[in-house]
This record gives C-alpha cells, structure tokens and sequence, in this order.
C-alpha cells in the first residue's frame, strides 16, 4: 500500500461526519456505515426477502449464488478462485512493527472488555473497527448513518430488497474514466451521494443476541454485489477471450460473538445453461478467529484483517488502472484512424 500512497495524492470524503485516516488516498477510501439492524428503509416494501427471512438464501441460491457453506450436488464441489493460496499467504504476513508482547496483552484484556460491555451492533462495530483499523498506538473510530445501497441494479429480481447497510472501502469515482462511470454507475457505485465506487472490502457484523447467519447472508449478499461490480469493470472494454479468470477481487468480513472471519466471492460460468444465466458466485471461507480466546490469536486475527484491507485496495487499483489504460489506448486508435493520410 505504500506504492500506493505515493502515487497518488490523499483525497478526503465528508459522509455525514468529518473522516479522517492516516494516509488516505483516492484509491483508498472508507465508508464506516455501521448498519442498525432494528431499523428498516423507510421505502422498504415488506414483503420483499431481506437477510432476515431464511427463503432469502433459498432465493440466491436459486440464482447461482451459493454460500460458504453450500452443499453442491453430487459430483461437484467449490471452485476455488485461482489466487486462493496467494490470499491466505497475503493474510499471515506479520506487519511492521510488531505488537510489543506487553501491549498485545494489554489490548486484548481492553479488546475483551469493550466485546463484553456492548450489545448494539453499532456499539460493538466500533470498538471491533477502532482495534483493527487504526495503528496499534492509536484508536481512532468515524462512522456515519448506515443507508441504502439505492443506486444498483437488482442483483436477481424484486423479490429480494436492495443491500443495506454494512461497512466498506471503495474507491473515489473520480479516479475512473468519465465515461467507463457512465456506463457501469448502476454496478460500481452503491450510492450516488457518497462518490464511492468499487467497494471490494466489506464487514458485516451484528449484536450479540443477534443471529450469525443474518450476518452471513448480508455478507454474501454485499459480496455478491461486489464481485460483479469488480467483473463488470474488469471486463469494460476488454477482449473477451478473458471473460473468466477464476480470481477473487472481494474480501468480506463477518463479525459476530468477537469472531472474525474473512471469505472470498469470485464469479465463475454458471454451471446451469439451462437457466439462462451466465454466472455463478460462491463465497470461500478463508480464515477465522476467535478474537477473545487468547493474545496470540487476536494478534493474528487483526493482522489478517489489516493485510486484507490492503489485498483488497491494491486489486481496486490494479482494475481501475488497467480499465482506464484500456480506454486511453482505444481513444488513440480512433484519432490515428482520423487523422488525413
């Protein structure tokens, strides 16, 4: 990531309240909305399916879009994205400086005592957020209201509501070529007011007397939504002998009960020609941890996370370049082939 900073100048998003980071830039951005999973969009139509209700996973699943823990029919089996063991290797690298042994005990006994206080998801996002996401020698936590993700198209049909909520990284729209935003705006950007494109990283968490599996399905759900946005930009102008690549560009966390876990969702054919649909999504399961079971533990789980973070923004700009290489080098063809002989 620090290529990354020098490349490219900070830029700053006000979502509500002022946000600050450490070494922000445009292609690193965050959106800490914390989801209230009490509340409901005022629009909301009721009887539409939301994570909530367990026929939502019936229903992505109906459509090719298949969970971690999903039991393909006999003979077949997870189609593991071709950087799946770069992934895993990307998480365990040990950052620098490492935690003093000291201060690792000592975050983790007030780790667990803010985990053990909190009960709204909103109050445990953000004592989980301010512990992975700032330096180990400072805390520092922003969030805004959690809204709608209202500017995409639906990702099956109307039976199942728009995303909502959750909290992600995406890049600044302003990085991508004008007219690649045009066409792909309905894919790429979950709200038109945040200017936030791309979100390839997303956490998903929810109160302790709340379900695990609601976090699940939202993950799966916003996973989903990213994995196409990335495969849509991937695509923009690209030869199509490489329609699938069989990677993974989306990480997703869940957080509930202080456990972490990271998983993958990649697009791949879709197995069934028969329903006229040309992909499928599945979800991987990369690594959990139990973030209160013992110092050690914690280190790794919040390592990981951070390296995730990464992984995910250096792949939004690795997309974002080469989409916008791609339109250049199309604009030159066409004023070569214009110019007078």
């Amino acid at each position: 990531m620090d290529g990354v900073t020098d490349m490219f100048a900070p830029a700053l998003i006000s979502l509500g309240l002022q946000q600050q980071t450490r070494s922000p830039t445009a292609y690193h951005q965050v959106d800490m909305s914390l989801r209230f999973h009490d509340e409901a969009p005022s629009n909301r139509i009721v009887r539409q399916l939301s994570p909530r209700n367990a026929r939502f996973m019936r229903h992505l699943t109906d459509h090719g879009i298949y969970p971690s823990d999903f039991q393909y029919p006999a003979g077949q089996s997870y189609l593991v994205p071709t950087n799946w063991t770069h992934i895993l290797g990307t998480l365990a690298i040990e950052r620098d400086p490492h935690f003093p042994d000291e201060f690792s005990r000592k975050m983790h006994r007030s780790f667990k005592q803010e985990q053990n206080e909190r009960v709204l998801t909103d109050e445990l996002m953000e004592s989980f957020l301010s512990t992975t996401g700032a330096s180990p020698y400072e805390i520092r936590v922003d969030s805004s209201i959690s809204s709608q993700w209202d500017n995409l198209d639906p990702l099956t049909d109307d039976m199942i509501r728009k995303p909502w909520g959750g909290w992600y990284e995406g890049a600044l729209y302003q990085v991508l070529d004008r007219g690649t935003r045009a066409e792909l705006s309905s894919f790429i950007m979950p709200r038109q007011r945040d200017g936030l494109i791309l979100p390839n990283f997303i956490v998903e968490g929810v109160g302790t007397d709340q379900s695990a599996k609601e976090s699940r399905r939202e993950a799966l759900y916003h996973g989903v939504v990213a994995a196409r946005a990335m495969h849509k930009l991937r695509l923009y102008q690209a030869d199509n002998s490489d329609i699938y690549d069989n990677m993974a560009y989306v990480i997703v966390a869940t957080y509930h009960d202080a456990t972490l876990k990271l998983y993958t969702v990649h697009p791949t054919p879709s197995r069934l020609t028969a329903d006229n649909r040309e992909l499928d999504y599945h979800m991987g399961l990369l690594r959990s941890f139990a973030l209160d079971d013992s110092p050690a533990v914690f280190e790794k789980g919040v390592n990981a996370f951070r390296n995730a973070r990464e992984w995910a923004a250096a792949r939004r700009v690795e997309l974002i370049e080469a989409a916008n290489a791609r339109v250049r080098n199309k604009f030159l063809q066409r004023s070569q082939l214009d110019q007078p002989e």
